[in-house]
């Protein structure tokens, strides 16, 4: 789950899409809306609020339904 409450899911299985004609585009943050399950995001493209990690690890995007932390893919370099 993002900082802001949207949920990151898995990547879209584009061949389910394409086959049922029911493409969703994603707007600028990665995300869009599903009918049965409301906005969610299916990447990180850096729009969403990010905690700086003082190891140089790269930030923290939102944390796991287990607790752990996502981060985002790169860090700084």
């Amino acid at each position: 789950i993002a900082f802001n409450g949207v949920r990151f899911d898995a990547p879209a299985p584009v061949s389910n899409i394409l086959g049922a004609y029911t493409l969703a585009p994603f707007d600028d943050a990665g995300g869009h809306i599903n009918p049965h399950a409301g906005y969610h995001y299916h990447a990180a493209t850096g729009l969403t609020t990010k905690i700086e990690q003082d190891d140089g690890h790269a930030p923290m995007i939102g944390y796991a339904l287990d607790g752990y932390g996502i981060y985002a893919n790169t860090d700084a370099e």
